[in-house]
């Protein structure tokens, strides 16, 4: 899990601590890698899609709940 605090967002520090879990796993034999993130959190989103991940699927946790039941 990483998660970087808002006042930190921008400084590259989300993208060193990714890049760094990616080498390790990398170097752990790991073939392939399945990144899980709030689809809300543009910034996270954009970073996995800047390093080369694309949209796999899409899971809805927790939605209003329809105010006519």
């Amino acid at each position: 899990m990483v998660g970087v605090d808002p006042a930190w967002q921008g400084t590259g520090l989300g993208r060193a601590l990714t890049l760094a879990g990616l080498v390790h796993l990398r170097d752990a034999g790991l073939p392939w890698v399945h990144l899980y993130v709030d689809g809300d959190n543009e910034a996270a989103v954009r970073l996995y899609e800047s390093l080369g991940f694309s949209m796999w699927d899409t899971d809805v946790m927790y939605a209003p709940s329809d105010p006519r039941s």
